[in-house]
């Protein structure tokens, strides 16, 4: 079995311009037709939950894309082997909590931790020895 485990989906209902097959499954599932045996463990796009939100509006971004995530795997058990939970990073608490509901109720398969994200132009640098 082939398993590509960082494949990206947008909700058709949040569809973006751009790559198609972000939220066109019939157009990925033409794709993915092409290898034999092959599955994949879905993530949501987008930065860090915490990038676009604070607060209690991070916990339900995170609650609406890990939601949407489960139910793509739920509906496509045959394409989506599982999906990385989102988590708002920024309340330790709130993220483990997400965390909990995430791995427990909606059967994820793990979390997305996303690399820092340093905004130069705004005068945030990264860490000493850290380069941009």
């Amino acid at each position: 079995m082939k398993i590509d485990i960082y494949a990206h989906v947008c909700p058709e209902k949040y569809k973006i311009e751009g790559i198609q097959t972000l939220w066109d499954l019939e157009t990925r599932f033409r794709i993915m037709d092409h290898y034999d045996d092959y599955m994949q463990v879905i993530t949501v796009i987008g930065g860090p939950i915490e990038a676009v939100a604070k607060g209690p509006d991070a916990v339900e971004l995170a609650k609406i894309t890990n939601d949407e995530a489960a139910e793509l795997v739920s509906k496509y058990p045959d394409r989506f082997l599982g999906a990385a939970a989102n988590l708002p990073l920024d309340d330790t608490e709130a993220a483990l909590r997400e965390l909990d509901r995430a791995i427990n109720e909606l059967k994820l398969k793990g979390i997305l931790i996303h690399t820092p994200l340093y905004f130069l132009s705004e005068g945030v640098r990264p860490p000493a020895g850290g380069s941009h």
